[in-house]
């Protein structure tokens, strides 16, 4: 996940909640979501509600 093809400075950070530990945080604006294999309706959720919350934030 990330908000362009070049890295932005610290002005604009992405901040989402990320309660079920899924993103591997590389910069401030980009991130890695990590996948174990397992597939479960709370982790489909908590997935769901980080890419909406990345999108909705992406381009800000």
């Amino acid at each position: 996940m990330h908000r362009g093809a070049k890295a932005r400075d610290n002005t604009g950070s992405v901040k989402i909640a990320d309660h079920a530990g899924l993103f591997k945080w590389l910069l401030n604006d980009r991130a890695a979501i990590a996948f174990d294999g397992t597939s479960t309706p709370k982790r489909r959720a908590a997935l769901k509600g980080v890419v909406r919350a990345w999108v909705s934030q992406a381009g800000a």
